[in-house]
């Protein structure tokens, strides 16, 4: 799950891609329903949909043949991310105009949905949770002229109301920020993810692509039933 790719950063950016091309099976988003093979696959994301993916990322996919999903908040569309403080990282990078995820290549570049304003999906109210789901889905399938049946929450945040309402809403996969339990993964349905980037030392980065974090969805998992069970108690 990459964010931002910088222009200072695109050599670095193009040695990543090279790792994973080198050392891994870099899929196509349709891939995520074959069964596993025996090689480690990788597919390879970004989020919120910063100008600098066509600008600095996409020659360099295009240029090894590694698909990617773009997943845009669609209420900052040639604006700056209104969800991001002042002065915080990538407060001041625009995202794509809408024209420009127009002529993304369809057969590389999978676009899916990561609402419209970027809010904690788990926090709002019902009625503005189906908005985020609706509006964003049907604007970007205006614009690309597809389906887009792809959901990327926000700050990784859901429960299962919100998966309940995009599935209703018509989404089919849905990513988090962080890996996820293996039970999970045999629905189909939710994928993790773990956070890359340029600034990433490379035994961090081939950590990461090699399954060096696998253990971390077991992790969390724990974690979470150990605080659901504290919170039971109070």
């Amino acid at each position: 799950m990459y964010h931002s790719i910088k222009k200072e950063e695109i050599e670095t950016f193009q040695r990543q891609l090279e790792k994973i091309r080198n050392r891994c099976r870099a899929i196509q988003f349709d891939d995520l329903d074959n069964p596993y093979n025996g090689k480690r696959r990788v597919l390879v994301t970004f989020d919120d949909g910063f100008r600098n993916f066509l600008e600095n990322a996409l020659p360099a996919l295009q240029s090894r043949n590694i698909p990617a999903v773009l997943f845009i908040a669609t209420g900052y569309l040639g604006k700056l991310p209104g969800w991001i403080e002042d002065g915080w990282e990538y407060s001041n990078e625009p995202l794509l105009e809408r024209n420009q995820v127009a002529i993304l290549p369809k057969k590389l570049v999978k676009v899916g949905s990561h609402t419209i304003t970027h809010p904690h999906l788990d926090r709002i109210p019902a009625c503005q949770l189906r908005r985020e789901l609706e509006v964003s889905k049907s604007e970007l399938e205006r614009i690309v002229g597809a389906s887009v049946d792809m959901l990327s929450f926000p700050f990784g945040s859901f429960n299962n109301d919100v998966i309940r309402s995009a599935k209703e809403t018509g989404y089919r996969k849905f990513f988090t920020n962080v890996p996820v339990n293996g039970f999970w993964m045999r629905e189909k349905e939710l994928f993790g993810r773990l956070s890359v980037s340029p600034s990433d030392w490379p035994i961090e980065f081939f950590l990461k692509i090699s399954g060096g974090y696998d253990w971390l969805a077991n992790a969390i998992l724990l974690k979470r039933r150990i605080v659901g069970i504290f919170n039971n108690k109070l």
